[in-house]
Parts: C-alpha cells; sequence; structure tokens
C-alpha cells in the first residue's frame, strides 16, 4: 500500500502496481528471513557472557548489510 502511495506522489513510476508487489515481495521475504533467524540469535545471545565480543563479527554484519542491500537494489531493479 505504502509503494502504491509513493507511486501516486512521485507521479514518474511506471507501471505502479508492478512496483508495489515487487516492493511487497521484497518486504515479506526480507521479514520473513529476519522472523526465521531471530531464534537462532536469541539462543546465541543468552549463552554469551559479555565480556568479549569478536572483532570479525562487526565486519561480518557490515558486509551482510551490504550484500542485501545490493541484492534488493538489483531484484527492485529488475536484474537477473
Amino acid at each position: 500500500m505504502a509503494a502504491l502511495i509513493c507511486t501516486t506522489l512521485v507521479r514518474h513510476v511506471e507501471l505502479a502496481w508492478s512496483f508495489a508487489v515487487r516492493v511487497g515481495v521484497v518486504t515479506g521475504l526480507v521479514t520473513a528471513v529476519g522472523i526465521t533467524v531471530s531464534p537462532f540469535v536469541e539462543y546465541y545471545a543468552d549463552g554469551y557472557d559479555g565480556t568479549t565480543f569478536p572483532s570479525g563479527a562487526w565486519e561480518f554484519c557490515i558486509w551482510l548489510l551490504l550484500r542485501l542491500r545490493a541484492s534488493i537494489t538489483s531484484i527492485l531493479a529488475g536484474d537477473p
């Protein structure tokens, strides 16, 4: 619904329904992955003592976020 409202405000997006469906599908997939991964994060967080956090974990998180952003961008652009 938000994508349809944005396309009416911007008015230079062709095929508003196609854009709205793609945004909805990507949002749904990202939400489903987040819900699936959340219990694993909770499980490992319960066993974490809080004294050390591996420095490589931050780099991995940043790398993962950048890859996800690139993937979502290419999906929305319609690239294979």
